[in-house]
């Protein structure tokens, strides 16, 4: 039998044990051929690799770094148009996306803001995660957030206006019945299953508010300033963690109050013409 070329210690297990150096050999180039992954490491219930893939910390493949599977919806966390999301790892995710194109964009971005002498990122996942950090302007009294949205990787830090609503005439509620939408239901279709007439856009403002929420919905995690077409709304207590479960969000963009407005992970209060 011929030698192989091994360390003293390892030919002996060859001699002894013949064949299992070679398999363990084998699996060992195998390991080693297997795509590595860099990832957002600190989650403590999502991760982000540099793929772009989100998934549960549980589904994490910790030999490569690598989600398993892109188990959620990337960007589904997110505002697309701040492009501000309300969790770190979804923000990260969100932003190495191809219609984002981190790629081109870390090429106008130093590592300093501002600082071109510190030069510029080495790759989009480095780009997207420095982004998504949040500084001081996301932030009011330097102990609290000005929205939920506050991981952006746009050009802002937070949203623009999502810190304070827009004064909004109130609206005679004498009018209209306030109806609790089914989850995932927009108000156009809400209200048409009861039989009134419409929606009425006009009077949405004046249910926008955490007093009203919690008087038809448990709100079990409070009211939080956020912003979306389908807000004011409920989001369900069953929802991945990432959306908030719980929360009454209270809309910050009266432009964005909308009939028509859904979202499959929230409850939205509707006011609906009498009939």
């Amino acid at each position: 039998m011929s030698r192989l070329n091994c360390p003293p210690g390892t030919a002996r297990i060859v001699r002894t044990l013949n064949g299992i150096l070679l398999l363990g050999s084998i699996g060992l180039i195998s390991a080693a051929s297997q795509p590595q992954c860099q990832n957002t490491v600190q989650g403590l219930h999502y991760v982000a690799d540099d793929g772009g893939r989100l998934c549960r910390r549980d589904k994490l493949d910790s030999s490569s770094g690598c989600c398993k599977f892109a188990e959620l919806e990337t960007c589904a966390a997110c505002n697309m148009e701040s492009k501000c999301c309300n969790e770190f790892e979804s923000c990260v995710s969100c932003c190495l996306q191809p219609q984002n194109d981190a790629t081109t964009a870390m090429k106008h971005s130093p590592r300093g803001a501002g600082k071109p002498e510190t030069g510029l990122f080495s790759n989009p996942f480095d780009y997207c995660c420095a982004k998504c950090r949040t500084n001081a302007k996301s932030t009011v009294h330097e102990n609290a957030y000005k929205s939920p949205y506050h991981h952006c990787f746009g050009s802002r830090a937070y949203p623009e206006g999502a810190d304070a609503a827009k004064k909004t005439p109130e609206f005679n509620l004498a009018s209209v019945s306030i109806v609790e939408g089914e989850q995932g239901q927009s108000c156009a279709t809400a209200c048409a299953a009861r039989k009134t007439a419409r929606c009425v856009v006009e009077a949405i403002p004046s249910i926008n508010n955490c007093e009203t929420m919690k008087a038809h919905f448990q709100c079990e995690g409070g009211c939080e300033n956020s912003f979306g077409e389908d807000q004011p709304a409920y989001v369900s207590p069953k929802a991945l963690r990432i959306f908030r479960p719980g929360v009454c969000m209270i809309n910050q963009r009266p432009d964005m109050m909308t009939c028509n407005g859904k979202h499959a992970n929230t409850r939205r209060l509707c006011p609906c013409h009498n009939a």
